[in-house]
């Protein structure tokens, strides 16, 4: 049972009603900084003022309360559809903006020397011949020819060698999984329209949408976290071995890619999984 479940009709009323005038007034205050917000505030309250007509909220009500509980095949086939309108979203907002769809970063030319190495089966290379004159704060070139960096994001990333994909496939498919994953995510712990509104404000980062189409570890990470935590609710049931497995592999993958950010997910779900 979801927490929202567990409250009273009119526990529910009031606690929607004071997030609702949280809402507004944080959204007041941000926009009042930027632009006169009368407009928006009107058009705001025209639509608080339709919904409280019975004709429309009562079959709206129905359509939300469907949403919170899907079958466990619906929330599947939900989470794999927002997935394809972030990817969507992710690659049209790229392209309305003008941005390059080539590596512009360090971070990521480094990635891409990491991400050939590794589709050899290498860690590193031997020094080069001229190691003097590639002096780089992202490669080692002295002693090794190699990344500083971790390789779990570049292992990620290695099919883009393997099946000749440009460089921007693989991290627009690792953004949308984390936009469909939070939706299961959030739907498994508390309910369907809470997983819908969840993926929805994913979409809305910034970040996000910046590393949608560039070679960097963050986003990586967090799919693997929410795949620790998919796993980790899988194991809950029937305390799988399988999950138990699947959620130690995630860890190490993670351990690879991030470290400190891996421990803030396994710790708490190995004290869970102790408890």
């Amino acid at each position: 049972m979801s927490m929202f479940a567990a409250l009273t009709t009119r526990q529910r009323q009031v606690l929607l009603a004071v997030l609702l005038l949280a809402g507004v007034a944080l959204w007041y205050v941000s926009a009042r900084a930027q632009w006169q917000p009368w407009p928006q505030v009107a058009i705001l309250g025209a639509a608080l003022a339709i919904l409280l007509i019975p004709a429309v909220h009562k079959p709206l009500a129905r359509g939300l309360d469907a949403l919170r509980t899907p079958s466990p095949q619906a929330a599947a086939g939900i989470a794999m559809g927002a997935g394809a309108v972030a990817a969507s979203y992710f690659l049209y907002s790229t392209i309305a903006t003008g941005r390059p769809h080539v590596p512009q970063w360090h971070d990521e030319h480094m990635t891409m020397i990491q991400i050939q190495m590794l589709a050899r089966g290498r860690l590193w290379m031997p020094e080069h011949e001229l190691a003097d004159f590639f002096e780089n704060l992202f490669v080692e070139s002295h002693g090794v020819y190699a990344s500083i960096y971790f390789p779990g994001a570049a292992l990620f990333f290695v099919p883009t060698v393997w099946l000749g994909l440009p460089t921007w496939a693989m991290p627009l498919l690792v953004t949308s999984a984390v936009v469909g994953l939070t939706y299961w995510v959030v739907t498994e712990v508390m309910d369907g329209l809470m997983g819908l509104l969840a993926a929805y404000l994913m979409m809305s980062l910034g970040f996000l949408r910046l590393f949608s189409v560039m070679l960097v570890s963050h986003p990586v990470m967090c799919l693997l976290g929410l795949l620790m935590l998919s796993a980790w609710l899988g194991w809950r049931r029937n305390l799988g071995v399988g999950w138990a497995i699947f959620l130690g592999a995630m860890a190490g993958w993670a351990a690879i890619t991030r470290p400190l950010d891996a421990v803030c997910f396994a710790l708490p779900i190995g004290i869970a999984m102790l408890w």
